[in-house]
C-alpha cells in the first residue's frame, strides 16, 4: 500500500512539470478511498495554464511542510492538461479548484482560486477530530 501512494504522489509530482509517466489507468476514487480515515487531502485540480495558481499550492506545501504533516494532511494534485491515465470521477470531472477533503472522505471546503490556502491550518484545526489530536500530540512546528 506504502509503495503504491509513493508511485501515486510520484506520479503527481511529474505531471506537475510535464514528464510523461506511462502507467495503467488510475482511478481518483480508489485513491480517495484509500486515504479514508487516515488522512485529510487537499485535492487540488488544475490545467497547465494555471501556472500561478500551481505555484501558489506547491509553495504551499514546501513553505508550511511541518504544520502540513502535523494535521496529517496529503497534496493530491491533477494538472488536467495531462491526464492520460487518470479517472476523475464525475463530481470533479469539469471543475477546477482546491478541495479540503476529511477523513471520513467528505468536503470540508472548496475554492476555485487560493484563498482556502490562507485559513487552511485554522479550518482544520476547528475540526473536532484535530481537537482531539491536539489533545494527544504536541505540537512540533
Amino acid at each position: 500500500m506504502k509503495n503504491f501512494l509513493l508511485i501515486f504522489s510520484l506520479f503527481f509530482i511529474s505531471m506537475s512539470f510535464g514528464q510523461e509517466f506511462k502507467a495503467k489507468s488510475i482511478f481518483i476514487n480508489n485513491i480517495l478511498e484509500s486515504y479514508k480515515w487516515n488522512k485529510r487531502i487537499l485535492l487540488f485540480i488544475a490545467n497547465e495554464s494555471d501556472i500561478a495558481l500551481i505555484k501558489k499550492v506547491n509553495n504551499f506545501f514546501i513553505t508550511h511542510k511541518c504544520k502540513n504533516e502535523e494535521r496529517n494532511l496529503e497534496l493530491l494534485k491533477i494538472i488536467k492538461d495531462n491526464t492520460k491515465h487518470i479517472i476523475i470521477p464525475n463530481y470533479y470531472e469539469n471543475k477546477k479548484g482546491i478541495w479540503l477533503i476529511g477523513y471520513d472522505g467528505y468536503i470540508k471546503a472548496y475554492t476555485k482560486n487560493g484563498s482556502l490556502l490562507s485559513k487552511l491550518h485554522n479550518l482544520i484545526d476547528n475540526m473536532p477530530i484535530r481537537k482531539e489530536e491536539q489533545e494527544r500530540i504536541k505540537s512540533n512546528c
